[in-house]
């Protein structure tokens, strides 16, 4: 009887704290973002590309407990909307005409860089240089 109500017990207490911590948001978590460059057989790794990246919005949340993005400091007043479609396109004219610092990797022998350890947010990559053979990949968005 004693092992059933034991049992019973950390049932009904599993079931009540599950929830909670189940869909508990930590907003002090970090991510990192991996990009790998190869040529178009799929299999050659491009080695020595320069990669930049922008921290454009952050995470938080708002009122009604809900995320929501808002531009760092460096794009607060570049005029844009997060939800427009030509972003990417406008924060690579931006991060020109403002010659805004980043985040700088270099892709290695296989191809590969990865920014460590970074805050939940949304983030702009963009290829700083050119290797022999090959054209900038095209920059993009991506959120962590």
């Amino acid at each position: 009887m004693g092992r059933k109500l034991i049992t019973v017990f950390l049932i009904a207490w599993t079931l009540l704290v599950m929830p909670v911590t189940a869909f508990a948001l930590d907003y002090d978590r970090v991510g990192s973002i991996s990009v790998e460059l190869k040529d178009r057989d799929g299999e050659t790794p491009i080695q020595g590309a320069e990669l930049s990246l922008y921290h454009v919005a952050k995470v938080s949340r708002n009122s009604e407990k809900n995320l929501s993005y808002n531009f760092t400091d460096a794009f607060e007043d570049c005029g844009f909307e997060l939800d427009d479609p030509a972003l990417s396109a406008k924060l690579d004219a931006f991060v020109k005409e403002n010659s805004l610092s980043a985040q700088k990797l270099v892709t290695d022998a296989h191809g590969k860089v990865t920014f460590a350890n970074l805050p939940l947010g949304l983030y702009f990559v963009k290829q700083t240089n050119t290797v022999a053979g090959y054209a900038p990949c095209t920059s993009f968005l991506v959120t962590v």
